[in-house]
């Protein structure tokens, strides 16, 4: 049987709302980092033979399963071309 004071006092706990926040923010990176990748033209291997993180690791981020750090992010622009913040714009998804 659920309770539903719990499940309630979950859903609104400042815990999981962190958790939901830094889920979306996985997967806008992922796709801003696929979109743009695309864009270039460029396979998840040639990027990661220019950013020198690995095509699983790519792969990873992009499908939101990654939680990159902010030098990784910074990095990541270096390889594509772009500003950090075009990889942490919010897109339509979002």
């Amino acid at each position: 049987m659920l309770d539903v004071d719990y499940i309630s006092e979950l859903i609104n706990s400042s815990c999981l709302i962190r958790w939901l926040s830094c889920m979306d923010m996985r997967r806008l990176v992922g796709r801003n980092v696929q979109r743009i990748r695309l864009r270039k033209r460029l396979t998840q291997e040639q990027l990661a033979e220019i950013s020198g993180f690995s095509q699983q690791y790519i792969s990873g981020l992009e499908k939101g399963r990654r939680n990159p750090t902010i030098i990784t992010i910074y990095e990541l622009a270096l390889a594509l071309g772009v500003s950090h913040t075009d990889l942490v714009r919010p897109d339509k998804q979002a």
